[in-house]
């Protein structure tokens, strides 16, 4: 987590939110990528 940052609101939404944000992001963009890939 390094610098903890970006920290947009830490009451509800800090960094590790963020980390997992881009997790799901991530994940999304992957699966779709090999959906077109595939078909």
């Amino acid at each position: 987590y390094g610098l903890k940052r970006p920290n947009p609101s830490p009451r509800c939404f800090g960094f590790h939110e963020v980390f997992h944000a881009l997790t799901i992001a991530a994940f999304t963009t992957h699966y779709t990528a090999i959906l077109l890939a595939a078909t």
